[in-house]
C-alpha cells in the first residue's frame, strides 16, 4: 500500500480522493523551547542548547518568553495550511 502511495508524486486532491490524510513538512532552522523545556534539554546536554537566545514576552503575550535555538540536526515541524 505504501509502495503504491509514493511511488509517484500525487497532489494533495488525489490523496484526499483516496481517502487518506496528508502532513505538510517544513525543514526548520530554529526551534523554540519554552523556559521549561529549555532547562529539561539544559540539564540533559548542555552542548544542544549553547547558542539559545532568550525572547521576551510582550505586553498582552500568553507566554513567559521562549528560548529559540539554531536546529542543526535537519528536524522538521508539522506545517499548517
Amino acid at each position: 500500500m505504501l509502495s503504491r502511495l509514493f511511488s509517484k508524486t500525487r497532489t494533495r486532491k488525489q490523496i484526499h480522493d483516496m481517502g487518506l490524510d496528508y502532513i505538510d513538512i517544513i525543514p526548520t532552522t530554529e526551534e523554540r523551547l519554552s523556559p521549561k523545556e529549555f532547562l529539561r534539554r539544559h540539564q540533559e546536554d548542555a552542548r544542544t542548547v549553547r547558542d539559545a537566545t532568550f525572547v521576551p514576552p510582550r505586553l498582552g503575550d500568553s507566554h513567559f518568553g521562549y528560548f529559540v535555538i539554531p536546529n542543526n540536526n535537519g528536524t522538521s515541524i508539522h506545517g499548517e495550511e
